[in-house]
């Protein structure tokens, strides 16, 4: 790698600025497909009389994208970032069209876990290519970008799937976006091509072991999340969750860095901590609309207003780190990131409270919006810088994996609490749900101290 500043040895400024342009693209689609989705899947449910797969549509795509992470770390540090890039679009489009076309609620949750196979593919192919194309210098302003590329989508998705439901029918949400993928990866064909003459090294033995963990780790999350969502049969539903836990047991731990779970120092404590980071954000942004509309009367305008100051913090912190990133230490922001997340979740979780005034809990998740913003690009900027060139795939991938399980643990666990409080006390089941999101924050400020700063383990060959 060259001087500072300078671009990676056979990347061209063309090359550089497309790869950019199509990953913002790209995690746009994906941000808007996943929010529209969401808009769009009660009327899906209703019109083919699937309201009882309808959780399970949302944890199918969680759960498989698992898979598509691990597997698409281990093509890239084979030298094969390309077939993780087009099998994940190919993936991702095929998994739409399933679903737009679907006459049965059965194959929608199909088609929504091959889209979640195909944006962990996605996923983990972009973060390799920007660490190819990018410099370590300019990376945090890159994966500051990408963090503020959900902004548009979460300000626009819902307003728009709604439109396009009322307008069209629910099928255009998932038939609309499926052929907008396909320009967007034929951006990256530059870039692309200057991974061609990597070394494609040969599979290594564990690799089969992973991806067999892997769909043990997928299956186990489904289970998890469907045995928390069984409240008529209490003993079926407790017997489902032991039986996700174990299977999670059973494969987690081979998946994420070594000292995953204690946090050590370097990448296992970016890992943990990204784990942390999912869970306390996921947790609270689910119930805050509920709180929201139950508690505080607001509809649905009014709610999604407020969420969409947590947006818009996101992307103000993320631009902030992006240009601090070389002048504070990455354990410093993501301190202080972590600690705005507890404290500002905190503060929303007021409004379950008729006489806390809407201003304290918008300005609380305010908070925790430009927490997530500043610890978000931060610990994808470290786990890169942390890891040899050859196994950025697989550390990509590990980051993600810890994302997405902590954001389906924590729904899981906390929609099970919830589904058994809420029919006996709705402020009780709303307030332990937030009480969960503010513990992940608060040992999330105790992992921080464990990041170490990219600029003192910069790139480094294998």
């Amino acid at each position: 790698m060259s001087g500072p500043g300078a671009r990676p040895a056979g990347v061209t400024a063309r090359a550089a600025r497309l790869t950019t342009a199509a990953v913002l693209l790209l995690v746009t689609l994906v941000g808007f497909e996943a929010l529209a989705v969401a808009t769009a899947m009660p009327t899906v449910a209703a019109a083919l009389d699937g309201l009882a797969l309808y959780p399970v549509a949302f944890g199918t795509t969680t759960a498989t994208s698992v898979v598509g992470m691990v597997v698409g770390g281990l093509w890239c540090d084979r030298g094969r970032a390309p077939w993780a890039l087009w099998s994940g679009v190919l993936g991702f489009v095929l998994g739409l069209l399933v679903c737009g076309t679907a006459a049965h609620m059965l194959v929608v949750v199909l088609g929504r876990a091959v889209v979640g196979v195909g944006f962990g593919l996605v996923y983990v192919s972009l973060y390799v290519l920007v660490a190819r194309v990018h410099t370590p210098e300019r990376r945090p302003r890159v994966f500051a970008a990408i963090a503020a590329a959900w902004v548009l989508p979460g300000l626009l998705g819902p307003l728009v799937a709604g439109t396009i439901v009322e307008a069209f029918g629910w099928r255009w949400v998932f038939l609309a976006v499926a052929p907008l993928a396909v320009p967007a990866a034929l951006l990256l064909l530059p870039a692309l091509a200057t991974l061609r003459h990597e070394p494609a090294t040969p599979p290594a033995a564990g690799d089969r072991s992973r991806v067999l963990r892997a769909v043990l780790a997928a299956v186990g999350v489904a289970v998890l999340y469907v045995g928390g969502q069984v409240q008529h049969h209490r003993a079926a539903g407790a017997l489902l969750g032991l039986c996700g836990l174990a299977l999670l047991a059973r494969s987690v731990p081979a998946l994420l860095p070594p000292g995953t779970g204690s946090a050590r120092r370097g990448l296992p404590a970016v890992v943990a901590l990204r784990t942390l980071i999912g869970a306390s954000f996921t947790g609270a942004q689910v119930v805050l609309p509920l709180v929201l509309q139950v508690q505080r009367g607001l509809g649905p305008v009014g709610a999604g207003g407020i969420l969409s100051v947590g947006l818009v913090a996101w992307a103000a912190g993320s631009w902030v780190q992006g240009r601090t990133a070389a002048r504070v230490a990455a354990g410093t922001v993501a301190r202080a990131g972590v600690a705005l997340m507890a404290g500002g979740t905190a503060a929303a979780a007021l409004l379950v409270w008729p006489a806390a005034p809407l201003l304290v809990g918008a300005l609380g998740w305010a908070f925790a919006g430009l927490g997530m913003g500043l610890v978000f690009p931060t610990l994808a900027v470290v786990a890169l810088g942390v890891s040899p060139v050859a196994e950025h795939g697989t550390s990509s991938g590990q980051l993600q994996i810890g994302d997405s399980l902590g954001s389906a643990l924590m729904l899981a666990l906390t929609g099970a609490v919830f589904a058994a409080l809420v029919a006996r006390s709705a402020p009780a089941a709303f307030l332990v749900c937030f009480a969960a999101a503010v513990l992940a924050a608060v040992l999330g400020t105790v992992v921080a101290g464990r990041v170490p700063s990219p600029q003192t383990s910069p790139d480094r060959p294998a």
